[in-house]
């Protein structure tokens, strides 16, 4: 019998972190967004980071990545926070990272070190697209994409506003 699509989400977008694991860990969450028509993306990560064998190093980051390709530049914002300002849950999706929020149901947040450069290279390749999802499942762990409806992104960096 299989579980129902709720308990079978929150068992594939749970945290993995154990505080008291000292094997290491790394595990993210993302968020992305291209716009339809116009050269303009976003990207925002989650991550709870532990050191092998350091877990009172451990810590929770949070980026922000924007991607104008009409003005040609990339924006990247990060801020790092001991795990103790952190929430990771092992029952869903339910991270907090500081003051900020990613759930089943929105993210929010601010990360206010920022950091801009020119998109100045262009990477192609010849090579068919990888899909997102593997066609096969990953041996021990298969994660699902996360899809939160999206109204409204605001950003601002510096003296721009997106």
């Amino acid at each position: 019998m299989s579980r129902p699509p709720s308990e079978e989400r929150n068992a594939c977008n749970r945290c993995r972190y154990r505080p008291d694991d000292p094997g290491g860990h790394y595990e993210s969450y993302f968020q992305r967004a291209n716009h339809p028509q116009r050269p303009l993306a976003f990207w925002i990560r989650y991550t709870v980071f532990s050191p092998k064998g350091r877990t009172g190093d451990a810590v929770g980051e949070l980026w922000a990545v924007y991607f104008d390709g009409e003005r040609e530049r990339i924006a990247v914002a990060k801020e790092v926070f001991p795990i103790r300002s952190c929430a990771f849950s092992q029952q869903g999706l339910d991270v907090r990272i500081g003051d900020a929020v990613l759930d089943d149901a929105h993210l929010a947040g601010r990360a206010r070190r920022s950091k801009f450069s020119p998109t100045g290279t262009t990477m192609a390749s010849r090579a068919p697209p990888e899909p997102a999802i593997p066609r096969k499942p990953a041996p021990v762990l298969v994660l699902r994409p996360i899809h939160l409806p999206l109204i409204s992104i605001r950003a601002r960096l510096g003296n721009t506003s997106y």
